[in-house]
């Protein structure tokens, strides 16, 4: 996996590093290269991960991009709740129109979102690292986790906690 930095303030080798080392701990024979390019300002902390859908699996690139201005608070999706209802005893000409109750299971599922603060560069380089390195974890299914935004933001979270720990 090679490293395409495209920035004139770069973040630190450092943090490179810690993004390899983590990513050594699983098979990237697939994963080409990891771009690091200037995103729109204000636009928040984004990226993707792009592989080939055939069969042979060409090989994968993450590209992400670090816009800045720092420090930046960043919303992630976390998994949502599931509630059970009780006495859902609807009128005879009334409906659920939301799409997040369920009559027949007796549930609301409620969304949930946190804030992250990321401090730098290096931080942000890390969390959206994190999170486009989990959908390449579950595309090359190295991971047992559904590929969604949520997990992939929790995914974030994790190596972004661990990067704070050193």
């Amino acid at each position: 996996m090679k490293w395409r930095c495209r920035l004139k303030d770069s973040p630190s080798q450092e943090c490179f590093n810690f993004c390899s080392d983590h990513a050594r701990k699983y098979s990237i024979s697939l994963l080409n290269h990891v771009q690091v390019m200037r995103g729109r300002a204000h636009f928040g902390v984004y990226g993707f991960m792009e592989c080939s859908p055939s069969p042979a699996r060409q090989p994968c690139f993450i590209s992400v991009y670090i816009p800045g201005p720092f420090p930046y608070e960043l919303t992630s999706l976390r998994n949502p709740l599931i509630l059970k209802i009780q006495d859902v005893d609807l009128p005879k000409d009334a409906y659920v129109a939301s799409r997040n109750v369920s009559v027949d299971k007796n549930e609301v599922r409620v969304s949930l979102r946190s804030k992250v603060h990321l401090c730098s560069q290096e931080e942000a380089l890390v969390w959206i690292f994190g999170h486009e390195f989990f959908h390449y974890l579950t595309y090359t299914e190295q991971i047992d986790k559904p590929d969604t935004e949520n997990n992939a933001d929790e995914y974030g979270n994790f190596l972004l906690e661990h990067w704070r720990s050193l």
